[in-house]
């Protein structure tokens, strides 16, 4: 895996190069440049960018920086990652206002500067200089992180690749959007990788449900498939497929009391279909509850299988949490929550998890799909932070087919049809 790291004491250079490792100023962004072992913008009021030029930094990356002394009021630290070349600056870009102010964008190079913000504003509090930020990108699903503290993620689809970066925004007077280290690289994951996520929600009475899963289709080893709703807790699905291929139902749990609702989960491991696919719900009925679905493609080295399975069922409960058990593979853990709370606002992803789906339900209730933020080989809880309330809440872990050895546990087994 690639990386690299610098603390900038290699002596003032403008523009900065550190021996060709960054091209600066990228497209329409303006040269970033050291100065007294800090990155800073090479002049006020303007965007400055830099992106590592090499090593070459797959799809999946990371870029770090720590908050140096000149960061004070009015100035930005980007955090910058799948920049696409020294001549364009489209990219994805997270802004850090001294004062905490934290947008995620998409930004667009046509000469100038286009910034599109992806989700809401976040307040992270004022910031100092030696706050450390680190923004990753797996798949759609960038994260953000403070202080080695998870603070939020968001799912987007546009860029694909491309390199990480750092940057920065002064005012017109001082520059004060300023680093004293960074570094930047592939980001290290264990278990299946996330490819994409597609959610859709039906508010009508359309029988069989369809949606296309139009990104993370090239390579696919696997597939998921969360449905959630409320209004009652029937068992309105019958079958579920993925480009034609059937679907198995591997994790249902309901809530029948209060707030009915339901949440579940089907999987498949092997033979799945590559580019844009239809994903299909056959229903029982033609059912006027609105269904909340979210499609998830895995990539791994082999086919996949469920390694776990657990839930909550009838609970009226604060933080829903289950723990997974991986016997010690390489896993990843998703849950699905359905909850009588009112908006997914009332809602926060547990420790260690993200959430990956923003739909709401229409009523006095909501759902949301969650997942480990990093796999790995230890058991899991996958949780959500919220107050007491109507739960139904089905959680899975997924691992890579174990081939020519044998589970250290027993599990959920697809190439065997099953529990062993």
């Amino acid at each position: 895996m690639a990386s690299y790291n610098t603390t900038f004491s290699g002596g003032d250079e403008d523009p900065i190069s550190e021996s060709g490792v960054w091209t600066s100023g990228p497209g329409a962004f303006t040269a970033m440049r050291i100065v007294s072992g800090e990155a800073q913008p090479s002049a006020t009021g303007l965007d400055a960018a830099a992106f590592l030029n090499s090593p070459s930094i797959g799809s999946n990356q990371y870029v770090e920086c720590t908050a140096g002394a000149s960061f004070a009021s009015g100035g930005f630290i980007y955090l910058i990652l799948r920049t696409q070349s020294s001549t364009d600056g489209d990219s994805y870009t997270v802004s850090i206002l001294q004062d905490g102010t934290c947008g995620f964008y998409l930004a667009t190079d046509t000469g100038s500067l286009t910034w599109t913000q992806i989700g809401a504003t976040l307040a992270l509090g004022a910031r100092s200089p030696g706050d450390v930020f680190k923004l990753t990108v797996e798949g759609p699903i960038l994260s953000l992180y403070l202080n080695g503290v998870y603070q939020t993620s968001r799912i987007h689809h546009t860029r694909t690749s491309g390199q990480p970066g750092i940057g920065g925004y002064g005012t017109s007077t001082t520059v004060s959007g300023a680093t004293t280290s960074a570094t930047a690289g592939d980001l290290a994951l264990t278990g299946p990788i996330i490819a994409g996520v597609v959610e859709n929600l039906r508010t009508g009475t359309t029988d069989p449900w369809t949606w296309s899963h139009t990104n993370g289709t090239t390579a696919p080893k696997g597939v998921l498939v969360a449905i959630m709703h409320g209004t009652t807790a029937t068992d309105h699905v019958l079958t579920v497929t993925y480009g034609g291929v059937s679907m198995t139902r591997v994790q249902r749990n309901t809530d029948t009391a209060t707030e009915p609702g339901a949440a579940e989960w089907w999987f498949l491991g092997s033979s799945v279909p590559t580019g844009t696919q239809t994903v299909s719900v056959d229903l029982a009925t033609a059912t006027t509850d609105d269904l909340h679905g979210v499609s998830i493609t895995l990539e791994a080295t082999t086919n996949l299988e469920v390694v776990d399975v657990d839930g909550l069922t009838n609970t009226n409960a604060a933080n829903p949490s289950v723990t997974l058990q991986y016997g010690g593979r390489a896993c990843r853990s998703f849950s699905a929550l359905y909850s009588g709370l009112t908006a997914i606002t009332s809602l926060a992803a547990g420790t260690g998890c993200v959430a990956i789906s923003t739909s709401e339900l229409a009523g006095n209730f909501t759902s949301q799909a969650f997942m480990q933020a990093v796999g790995g080989t230890s058991d899991f809880a996958i949780g959500v932070t919220a107050v007491a309330d109507d739960v139904a809440y089905a959680a899975v872990a997924i691992g890579e087919v174990i081939i020519g050895g044998a589970s250290t546990s027993p599990g959920w087994f697809s190439n065997r049809g099953g529990w062993w």
